[in-house]
């Protein structure tokens, strides 16, 4: 072998460091293992790849001259290396390591394994995504239909007053149709008068993928940060990013790093751990980092598996008030003005148009613009928001308006900064005299609204607070009213607040207010409060008490007591049912006495199955547990609801286009119900339903007493098989198995040592017992 190796040996690869017998030796076993493979070259291997330390698979090595890699695997590896440097071979190109700078290779022959370091700045950079929850995509909405309706009465001793407010829904996969309207009855000295009114009604549709949604009918315009929100009825179309909730649509820093081999990378967001990644060798940036808004900084903690660490650090500023480069967000408005709501049910003015566009440029500088007009004013402007380093953003824009009032021009200017402690924010909004909006038919235009406000957060000594703002309208006097406020946690569960606040304007007035809150759970708080108010020479001074419980999210209750120095005493309390909510409360204040209450609900249909519930404020479910009567279904953890005696609740506050966790308590399901999941995620559209069906399906548990052909049991620790089922069921003494879910009229295969049967069990139990004993069934050969 000796002899045959220093025969066909090569080269010797002086910078291995071997003698020239183990090269010999080492050629030899490489040249058979060729010949094998049939390789045409000698000189040319198959290696398993071991960069970095990590498992990389196969490659192909060639040893003229020293150890050359195949150019396909560096490309693979992401290692970069001179274009000049390439040589072929056998149809192969290769890259010799001795090309890369700094890099090491070592054949291990007993191995047969190539082991390579590369230094990490040869490495191409690699763009690391974290995993973050992902949008669940919702499914088209099945169709429903339901109404809300909310009845509201009012007592004293000298009037009375009731309203009922209605609204009805249509839902499907193409929208959703919502018509809204209001009745008043008032009854004032024997004297009665009432009116019903239409206030909105609207289709909308949305398309999630797209990120966009259309409305038909009553809608509000988009404002941008100049304008003025109309109520409209016509069609809007534009995008909508509620539609992904977690689309993140803010510009996000791409923080580098670098490993040397394959590590874990822990995300620190100021001191927050965020997230954990496993990245490759080389240089990597992770782009989707989910910063907080304002100041910060970003740590990354890279860990290799011999327990090596390094720490980077870079800080960072992010607004979601910019948009990320290349992000376009539009709304294209149309139609007539909307004047009386609430008292004409077809009360409609002006036609007018609006459309606004904003998108991110970089990922500093967000412009927006908007164009809107009716028949008495058209404005068009626009404004430019950006990053000046990491030292808050800053605002400019302007806006000029012609019409019936003339020609006017309006400019925008802010700054505002947030940390980790400290954040300001001033801004200001001048106009000129002829300066409209449309909708805007005041005698007295604006002039000019300014306003400033810092905070700072001592940590466990609390955050201090101030603000100042002031608005003068042309042939008024101005307005300004000044904060400042000191908030604290000063025990566990106690929290206080101290505000001061000091108005100017028509009337000077000093105010300040006292509150301590202590949460006794999460649900119910005590408070004591005192506030003074000093206007026009005289001080007035209330103290007051208050007992409350908030109600919970499904089926509960909720109360408030309070009490006041100046003689008004609040009794209330809420019920929300599995059919209703229902309010009452009762009020004194200087001996007069009034009452309250309200009654709302919905009643629908979905999925077949007609409803009655709480008001559907939200999207719901219609949750289905079949024929299981009393099980408690949970919603995101809390308590939302009991199923009725056909199965089914209806739950009516879902977050739509998010995953809401649908849980039930299966320890109300018997034991002859089998349930296909114990939790669902669902996604429902706007306002629309969706079926949760838990797959609950009755089965025949039974303990069966099979036979052999000749009357004697099964032998006991016989394994009982059902042919499409890879369940085994053992027999117990006396040849009894339990199975679960038995299948009648279905095979089921007997087998134990030394012997073989197979039985059928054709007749079902009448009996009530939930695990009845059937059988003897006979098991034949």
């Amino acid at each position: 072998m000796a002899a045959l190796a220093f025969a066909l040996s090569p080269a010797v690869d002086a910078a291995q460091g071997d003698n020239a017998l183990a090269a010999a030796m080492r050629d030899a076993d490489t040249l058979l293992a060729q010949v094998q493979l049939g390789l045409p070259d000698p000189d040319v291997m198959t290696l398993e790849a071991i960069v970095n330390r990590q498992p990389l698979g196969n490659v192909f090595v060639r040893t003229v001259g020293g150890i050359a890699v195949e150019e396909a695997a560096l490309l693979r590896w992401r290692v970069e290396f001179p274009a000049a440097a390439v040589v072929t071979a056998d149809g192969r190109r290769f890259v010799p390591i001795a090309a890369l700078p700094g890099a090491v290779a070592n054949i291990e022959q007993r191995t047969q394994r190539l082991v390579v370091t590369v230094p990490a700045q040869l490495f191409h950079p690699s763009s690391v995504v974290l995993t973050t929850a992902a949008n669940i995509v919702p499914a088209p909405p099945p169709p429903s239909a339901y109404v809300n309706y909310e009845l509201f009465g009012f007592g004293s001793r000298d009037s009375s007053y009731g309203a009922a407010l209605l609204e009805a829904a249509v839902a499907g996969p193409y929208g959703i149709a919502i018509a809204t309207g209001v009745v008043n009855s008032s009854e004032v000295n024997g004297g009665q008068s009432g009116k019903a009114t239409l206030q909105d009604a609207y289709w909308r549709y949305d398309d999630p993928a797209a990120l966009r949604t259309w409305i038909a009918g009553t809608s509000i315009s988009r404002v941008g940060a100049w304008g003025r929100s109309l109520r409209f009825g016509g069609v809007q179309y534009g995008t909508n990013f509620t539609l992904q909730p977690n689309l993140i649509t803010y510009p996000v820093q791409a923080f580098p790093g670098t490993a040397v081999v394959p590590s874990t990378v822990d995300v620190f967001v100021n001191g927050s751990r965020v997230a954990s990644q496993q990245v490759a060798p080389g240089p990597f940036n992770i782009e989707n980092v989910p910063v907080v808004t304002g100041a910060g900084d970003v740590q990354l903690v890279i860990r290799d598996a011999f327990g090596q660490q390094q720490v980077l650090t870079q800080p960072f500023y992010a607004s979601r008030q910019l948009l990320a480069p290349g992000l376009d967000d539009f709304t294209i408005s149309a139609g007539a003005e909307r004047q009386n709501y609430g008292i004409d049910s077809f009360g409609y003015g002006s036609g007018f148009v609006s459309a606004y566009w904003r998108r991110g440029l970089t990922d500093s500088v967000t412009v927006e613009a908007l164009a809107t007009g009716d028949n008495a004013a058209r404005a068009a402007g626009a404004t430019i928001d950006f990053i000046p380093g990491r030292v808050g953003i800053v605002t400019l824009g302007g806006a000029g308006s012609s019409g019936d009032a003339g020609g006017g021009a309006l400019a925008i200017a802010g700054y505002q900064y947030q940390g980790p402690r400290l954040n300001f924010n001033v801004r200001g909004t001048w106009a000129t005299p002829n300066f409209r909006t449309p909708g805007d038919d005041t005698v007295n235009p604006l002039q000019r609204i300014l306003f400033a406000g810092a905070g700072y957060n001592f940590g466990t000594a609390g955050t201090v607070g101030a603000a100042w703002a002031s608005q003068s309208n042309r042939g008024l006097p101005t307005t300004s009213n000044g904060t400042i406020s000191y908030s604290v946690t000063v025990a566990p569960r106690t929290f206080a607040n101290f505000t001061l606040s000091r108005s100017l304007g028509g009337i000077a007035q000093t105010g300040g207010f006292l509150s301590i809150v202590y949460a006794i759970d999460d649900k119910t708080f005590v408070s004591a409060d005192l506030t003074t108010t000093r206007s026009q020479g005289s001080t007035d001074t209330v103290g007051g008490a208050t007992l409350q419980r908030t109600l919970p999210i499904g089926e509960g209750y909720g109360y408030r007591l309070r009490a006041t120095t100046d003689e008004q005493y609040l009794a209330g309390g809420i019920y929300a049912g599995p059919y209703g909510r229902y309010t009452l409360d009762v009020a004194s204040q200087n001996g007069v006495t009034a009452a309250r209450g309200t009654i709302a609900g919905g009643f629908g249909t979905l999925g077949g199955v007609v409803f009655a519930s709480r008001p559907i404020v939200d999207s719901f479910a219609l949750i289905r547990v079949d024929g299981v009567q009393d099980v408690p279904v949970l919603q995101n953890g809390n308590f939302a609801g009991r199923t009725d005696r056909d199965g089914n609740v209806v739950i009516t506050q879902l977050y739509p286009y998010s995953a809401n966790r649908i849980t039930i308590d299966d320890r109300n399901v018997p034991i002859d119900i089998t349930l296909a999941t114990r939790e669902l995620l669902v996604a429902p559209y706007f306002r629309s339903g969706v079926i949760a069906d838990f797959g609950a399906r009755k089965v025949l548990n039974a303990l069966v007493e099979v036979r052999l052909a000749d009357g004697k049991p099964l032998p006991t620790g016989t394994e009982v098989t059902r042919r499409d089922s890879p369940v085994a069921y053992p027999v117990g003494e006396g040849g009894e198995v339990f199975i679960a879910d038995l299948a009648l009229g279905v095979p089921y295969d007997a087998q134990w040592a030394g012997g073989r049967c197979q039985f059928v069990v054709t007749a079902d139990a009448k009996s009530p017992d939930p695990v009845p004993r059937l059988g003897p069934v006979a098991c034949r050969p």
